[in-house]
């Protein structure tokens, strides 16, 4: 699968977020540098002791409608970052929203202490990429005798040929504060998943209990700024 510009993003700052994790670690048990991190993409942001959760947003798919992102009964990507500041490793037990029957997590739940796991988010394919029709195969005109070398030569080949997903092209999880990638799709979706909105979705760990995020979709690539 070819890496999209939303998909660096989310690289670039999970990269950030790592980097603060690791200054973090001196000051153990205290949320710091993670706390004052602005995602490059307007994702959401919350905290429960030492665990933070960055950056947290559903991917647009580029081909989808301006009034869904992802429509009821479908599937939804989460992309996100989990941190970890503190002294303590954690573990991400459960994902649940009330907007999904299910929530799907795979990938490492581990959450070191000082390391910060990453949640990589794929757009789920639309139903209208198909693959291309074949060309059809002229018949040869009647009583035309086909010459010889025609006849010898074998038809182009129906399907075009896909390209690789490049194995280089994924999150920097092999950095040394990186404690890997997971994935986390919403499944069943019990309303539509419209641009614009927010909607809830509850990370669930073993020692820093429930975090209650307010998920937006993503709308934007471009850096957000605050002002203190």
């Amino acid at each position: 699968m070819r890496r999209t510009p939303r998909t660096r993003s989310i690289a670039a700052v999970a990269g950030a977020l790592i980097g603060a994790v690791v200054l973090a670690g001196c000051g153990a048990g205290q949320i710091t540098q993670t706390s004052d991190q602005v995602a490059a993409i307007d994702g959401a942001n919350a905290d429960a002791g030492p665990i933070g959760v960055r950056n947290a947003f559903f991917l647009l798919p580029e081909n989808a409608a301006s009034a869904v992102a992802y429509p009821r009964g479908g599937s939804a990507p989460l992309a996100l970052v989990i941190a970890n500041s503190g002294s303590t490793n954690d573990e991400l037990l459960s994902v649940t929203s009330p907007i999904a029957a299910s929530v799907e997590i795979t990938g490492p739940r581990a959450v070191p202490a000082g390391r910060a796991l990453v949640v990589e988010g794929e757009p789920i394919p639309s139903a209208t990429s198909a693959t291309p029709a074949a060309a059809p195969t002229s018949a040869p005109e009647a009583g035309t005798s086909a010459a010889p070398e025609a006849s010898a030569t074998p038809a182009a080949p129906t399907s075009a040929p896909v390209a690789a997903s490049p194995s280089a092209e994924v999150l920097p999880t092999d950095a040394p504060d990186a404690a890997g990638t997971a994935k986390i799709v919403l499944s069943g979706l019990r309303e539509d998943i419209k641009p614009g909105l927010t909607y809830e979705v509850v990370f669930t760990f073993r020692n820093a209990g429930p975090v209650r995020v307010l998920v937006p979709v993503a709308s934007s690539q471009a850096p957000r700024t605050v002002e203190h």
